[in-house]
């Protein structure tokens, strides 16, 4: 009965309205979503600036280095105007994948990879930003931050290093992507301490057997750079300047141009392991809490710190612990980001100074913040 009464219901109900144009019935396509559009016309202004800059120096550096290996040159030997190849003999084997390429071409290959891993750092670092305009646009303002320009203009592959690490520690969670890291650049090594110190220990296990698979395959591709490069240019000064150039922003540049050579690395090596000790414990403390990204932005500048060697391009890791951070203090220590402040030897303690004063306002702020995100 109720059946007969449903189907005569059906039988009597209008029929819709004709269609006004061809295309309905279709869905309509999904607008890009606010966040997506702003990160995309930010990364393409920030781009568009570096290239004004741009200089091929680092780069070409790396495609000698690829050569190098190529062709069976002597790696750590090699001169590019006043620059030498720095990292370890396994970086040198993935740059040989794109050596082959002429100049320009692998710069704008390099280019087009950091984009896209500046794209993923910047989603990264603030997953809860959901479709606010003025939160996106305030997120997007990071890529003008002095040292992702200076990765760009350089072609450097700090941004690259930077989304592997985070794309492992806060989605992939294997440590394979921090092994690889700290394999082609060793300062992503404080991030296995990292793992550690946080009660995640398979996946520390596993980025030091990527890391030593990774070392192995540079020794088996160059055994006698690898070689070398562990037993003597590990340690040695950077390949342009010493420690004290103003461009080296770690704590150990800011003392050797404050105290000279001597007495600048001793007062380094002092500090260095304070810092590094303090800096996990607050990055461990601050994960506890509810904060992988600002804890990873906080392992990462410390490690920036620590290192003996931290050029400008290096302190990518400021993007996602500003983005994590309050407002007005965002606004505050941003500027300094934003600003280069490294351009004479009266501010050359720049990065230094501001990522200590942001670590300890920070530790006083945290119980605060414990579990919420910034607005």
């Amino acid at each position: 009965m109720r059946s007969a009464q449903a189907l005569a219901a059906a039988r009597s109900a209008p029929s819709p309205a004709p269609s006004s144009y061809a295309g309905a019935g279709r869905r309509p396509r999904p607008r890009p979503a606010p966040l997506t559009v702003v990160l995309v016309l930010a990364i393409g202004l920030t781009v568009a600036y570096a290239l004004t800059r741009a200089n091929t120096g680092d780069m070409a550096v790396y495609r000698a280095g690829g050569q190098a290996v190529l062709h069976g040159g002597d790696l750590y030997d090699l001169r590019v105007g006043d620059f030498g190849f720095t990292y370890p003999p396994v970086a040198a084997a993935l740059f040989a994948t794109v050596a082959w390429l002429p100049l320009p071409a692998m710069f704008a290959v390099l280019t087009a990879a950091s984009c896209a891993a500046l794209y993923v750092v910047l989603r990264r670092s603030a997953p809860d930003v959901g479709q606010r305009l003025g939160a996106a646009v305030g997120l997007a303002a990071l890529a003008a931050t002095h040292p992702v320009v200076n990765t760009l203009s350089w072609g450097q592959v700090n941004l690259l290093l930077a989304a592997l690490v985070l794309h492992d520690l806060l989605v992939r969670r294997s440590g394979v992507g921090v092994g690889l890291a700290a394999a082609v650049k060793l300062t992503p090594a404080v991030f296995v301490v990292y793992l550690v110190l946080c009660g995640r220990r398979r996946e520390a296990r596993t980025a030091t057997a990527t890391f030593l698979a990774a070392s192995t395959l540079g020794a088996v591709v160059s055994p006698a750079a690898s070689w070398r490069y562990w037993t003597h240019d590990v340690l040695a000064a950077p390949g342009v300047g010493g420690f004290d150039h103003v461009g080296n922003q770690a704590l150990r540049g800011l003392a050797e141009r404050a105290l000279g050579t001597g007495a600048g690395t001793a007062l380094w090596l002092l500090v260095a392991v304070p810092a590094l000790v303090g800096g996990l414990l607050l990055a461990r403390r601050t994960a506890r809490a509810g904060d992988e990204v600002l804890a990873a932005g906080i392992a990462g500048l410390t490690a920036c710190l620590v290192s003996p060697v931290a050029w400008i391009h290096h302190w990518v890791w400021c993007v996602p612990f500003l983005a994590r951070v309050p407002v007005p203090v965002r606004l505050a220590l941003g500027a300094g980001f934003v600003l280069p402040l490294t351009l004479g030897p009266v501010v050359g303690a720049g990065y230094p100074v501001l990522v200590l004063a942001a670590l300890v306002g920070h530790r006083a702020w945290l119980p605060r913040m414990a579990g919420s995100a910034p607005r």
